[in-house]
C-alpha cells in the first residue's frame, strides 16, 4: 500500500495543465487566472474623500477661524473649482478632492452657520479621511496572479479596474460512473437487498460547488458493460471517475475496465483509512480514479485527491482544502494499524471535538462537520490540547 503523502504527490504529479480561454468577467466567477493581470489604471483614479463632509486645505486651520464654503462636490462631479486661503467646499463620499484640498472633515465634526464652517475635530490631522489616488494599486502594477481564483471580491477588483474580459483555464470535463447492481431504479418496486444511489448525486454535488458541471451514469457490475461505458466516457472527458469495484472482490472490475482501454495504473491502495482501495489511472492527458463505494470514502477521497488534482489541472496557485493546526478538545485514542485516518469534528470554541459515526459508508457526522482532521499513520492517542492537522470542510 502507498503512504498518504506518497499516493497525494503522485496525483498531483498526474496533472496536466488545461488550456488557455477567454471569458467576459461577468462569466469568470470561480475560474481561475491561465495568466497575470496587469493594472490598467491606478485606483483610486484620483484623491478622494472618503466621508461626507468638508474638504478643506488644512493649513488654513491654524488661524482657528471659520472657513467658507464655496462649491458642493458630490460622487462623479469633476470638482475643478480650486479653494483659496479660508475656503472649503461640502464634498461627499468617493467625490474627488478639489484642486488645493488635501484634507476632509467629517461633517458630525462640524458647525455649519450659512456659508461660514467651524471645524470641531481635534483630532483631525494632514490628509485625513483621503483616498489617496493609487493607494490601492498603481498603473502597470500586478493585480492578479495566474493561478488566483475569481471569487466574488476578485471580480469586483477587477472590475473596479475596468477589466472586462479575462484569460482563465479551460473548465476540466468530467465524467462519473457508478457501478453496482444494488441500486433500485424504481422505488415502488424496492426490494431487500437494494439501496439508492448516492455516490454520483453526491459528486455532482461536490463539483457544482467549485463551479464544474460534471455528468454520471450508473453501470451494473459487468466487466464487459463497464469496459464499454469506460470507453465511451473516457472519450468526451478530461477526468473519470469511478465508484466502487475497486477492491478485490469477484465483482470488482473498475480496474480491469480501465486498463482494457489503455490507462495505466499509478497506484493502487492507499494506507489510509476511509479510502484504502484508491485507484489512480492516468491514459496520455487523461486521468481516472477508482474511488471506494462506501460513500464516505468516495466523499474523503473527492476532498483528499480529486479537488487538489482539479485545483492543478486549472493552474491554482494553491490547491487542497484549506489547511491549519487546531488543538483537540479531549483525549483521543485508537488501535494502530498503519494507516493514515481522516476523521471529522467540529470546532468548539477554538478546539476541535471529534465526532461519532466516522465508518466508511456513514455520511451523516460528514455532513455535520466543520473539519477533517488527520491522524498520521504512527500516532494512536493524543491528550486534549494536542494540536492536529486539519482541513477545513467548504
Amino acid at each position: 500500500m502507498k503512504p498518504f503523502v506518497d499516493a497525494y504527490q503522485a496525483t498531483l504529479q498526474a496533472a496536466s495543465s488545461l488550456p488557455p480561454m477567454q471569458v467576459l468577467l461577468t462569466q469568470a466567477h470561480g475560474r481561475v487566472l491561465a495568466s497575470d493581470i496587469v493594472a490598467p489604471v491606478a485606483h483610486p483614479f484620483f484623491d478622494q474623500t472618503a466621508v461626507d463632509g468638508y474638504a478643506l486645505r488644512f493649513a488654513d486651520l491654524a488661524a482657528a477661524a471659520p472657513l467658507r464654503v464655496v462649491d458642493i462636490i458630490r460622487a462623479g462631479d469633476a470638482g475643478e473649482r480650486a479653494l483659496g486661503q479660508g475656503e472649503c467646499s461640502r464634498i461627499f463620499t468617493g467625490a474627488p478632492l478639489p484642486p488645493g484640498a488635501d484634507t476632509t472633515v467629517m461633517q458630525e465634526l462640524t458647525e455649519r452657520v450659512g456659508d461660514l464652517l467651524h471645524v470641531r475635530d481635534a483630532g483631525l490631522r494632514l490628509g485625513g479621511n483621503v483616498r489617496r489616488a493609487g493607494e490601492q494599486i498603481r498603473a502597470d502594477e500586478l493585480a492578479l496572479g495566474a493561478g488566483s481564483l475569481l471569487n466574488a471580491a476578485a471580480i469586483g477588483f477587477l472590475a473596479s479596474l475596468g477589466v472586462k474580459a479575462v484569460e482563465v483555464a479551460a473548465q476540466p470535463r468530467v465524467r462519473i460512473i457508478v457501478t453496482g447492481d444494488e441500486f433500485a431504479t424504481d422505488e415502488a418496486a424496492f426490494k431487500r437487498g437494494q439501496i439508492f444511489e448516492s455516490n454520483g448525486q453526491m459528486l455532482l454535488a461536490a463539483f457544482a460547488q467549485v463551479g464544474i458541471e460534471a455528468q454520471f451514469q450508473t453501470c451494473r457490475d459487468d466487466a464487459a458493460t463497464l469496459a464499454a461505458m469506460v470507453g465511451e466516457a473516457s472519450a468526451a472527458c478530461d477526468l473519470l471517475l469511478l465508484t466502487g469495484g475497486v477492491s478485490v472482490g469477484d465483482f470488482d472490475f473498475s480496474r480491469g475496465a480501465l486498463e482494457a482501454k489503455g490507462f495505466e495504473v499509478l497506484f493502487h491502495e492507499v494506507a489510509q483509512k476511509p479510502g484504502k482501495p484508491l485507484l489512480l489511472c492516468k491514459r496520455g492527458l487523461q486521468v481516472a480514479f477508482g474511488l471506494p463505494g462506501n460513500p464516505r470514502a468516495v466523499l474523503m477521497c473527492y476532498y483528499m485527491y480529486v479537488l487538489p488534482l482539479l485545483q492543478r489541472m486549472q493552474g491554482r496557485a494553491h490547491v487542497g482544502l484549506r489547511q491549519l493546526d487546531l488543538p483537540l478538545a479531549h483525549d483521543f485514542k485508537r488501535k494502530g494499524d498503519g494507516k493514515t485516518h481522516f476523521v471529522t469534528g467540529n470546532l468548539v470554541g477554538n478546539a476541535i471535538s471529534l465526532l461519532d459515526g466516522q465508518q466508511s459508508h456513514m455520511l451523516q457526522s460528514l455532513a455535520q462537520a466543520d473539519v477533517i482532521v488527520t491522524i498520521d499513520s504512527t500516532v494512536t492517542e493524543a491528550a486534549a490540547g494536542t494540536m492536529m492537522p486539519c482541513y477545513l470542510l467548504p
